[in-house]
């Protein structure tokens, strides 16, 4: 049996999130979008693929109907209410942030809607991502493995949570903060900006994942199990620029457990990790302080093949 890949994008506008649109070939994947028109053409644009499903529904913590914002700037649509003080001290902002329309949407609890296990999480969804996070903690404590979401440090909805609110209910499932994804754009103050620096911290998109010492407790999990909590964890960390995390968890498991992954070697998922390990060792091997001889040797421990490079090879 081959190992599956189940991936919630709440909030799916634009289509697949760019850190995870390379796993569209091989990953099953739950679009969630309450924009009538923007979920339509997503389900036109991904209708070769059957493993895409795109629903015109938004997640929240409950099956419940919710009043939804419709503003100038579709990406601002929220449940929430701007929180005008801050608007208005944001002159560049008003304009876009104005509601143009109220409608309701039906909205859906992930505990209750999807009943098979989901793995990898993303949450865009202005504001209320610790909602969805509490509709969806069977999963948080039974099968998520890796979440990246929008957070804010500074207030842009009314009653919106904070990223230190969100990490406190991670936390007790188990969850640890990695990374976060800041590349200092902030909130501008006037005109007179660097075209790639500027402004005041608002938010940033938060990546964590559950800790290693539980997705490979063997008290809870069979050697598969570990297996394939390994293999889908590594490519999270890979997607999410926490490549010496990966190759952790892999070596540790192959080392320290004595697990193999020899039963996998023409899985898709597998052969996806095995390609983007590849690629890391390609760049690693030019650099000074990292031999070929010891890449090698780690590569084949974990892939039982030598590595070609042969993706840059014409």
């Amino acid at each position: 049996m081959g190992i599956s890949l189940n991936i919630v994008d709440a909030g799916a506008r634009y289509g697949i999130h760019p850190s995870l649109d390379e796993l569209k070939d091989c990953a099953d994947f739950y679009l969630f979008e309450i924009d009538k028109p923007e979920a339509q053409r997503l389900s036109e644009k991904y209708k070769r693929f059957k493993n895409i499903n795109v629903y015109n529904l938004g997640l929240y913590s409950s099956n419940s109907i919710n009043k939804m914002n419709m503003t100038r700037h579709p990406g601002l649509t929220s449940f929430l209410d701007v929180d005008k003080a801050v608007v208005d001290s944001l002159d560049y902002m008003k304009e876009e942030s104005s509601v143009v329309s109220v409608t309701e949407i039906e909205c859906v609890a992930l505990d209750e809607f999807l009943t098979n296990d989901i793995h990898f999480m993303k949450l865009d969804t202005e504001g209320t991502e610790l909602e969805i996070l509490k509709g969806a903690t069977g999963h948080l404590k039974k099968d998520i493995i890796g979440i990246r979401a929008e957070t804010r440090i500074r207030p842009f909805y009314k009653g919106q949570a904070f990223v230190w609110d969100i990490n406190h209910l991670l936390l007790t499932f188990g969850f640890e903060l990695i990374n976060i994804g800041y590349e200092g754009r902030g909130i501008k103050k006037s005109k007179f900006t660097l075209p790639d620096k500027y402004g005041i911290v608002g938010g940033f998109d938060a990546v964590w994942t559950k800790k290693k010492s539980l997705l490979l407790d063997t008290s809870l999990y069979s050697d598969d199990e570990i297996r394939a909590n390994t293999i889908r964890t590594a490519i999270f960390y890979m997607l999410n620029n926490a490549t010496d995390c990966a190759l952790d968890i892999l070596i540790h498991t192959v080392d320290s457990l004595g697990l193999t992954f020899e039963k996998y070697m023409e899985d898709p998922i597998f052969l996806h990790l095995m390609k983007q390990v590849e690629k890391l060792f390609y760049y690693l091997v030019r650099l000074p302080y990292f031999e070929r001889k010891e890449l090698d040797a780690i590569f084949a421990k974990i892939f039982y093949k030598g590595m070609k490079f042969s993706f840059y090879q014409q």
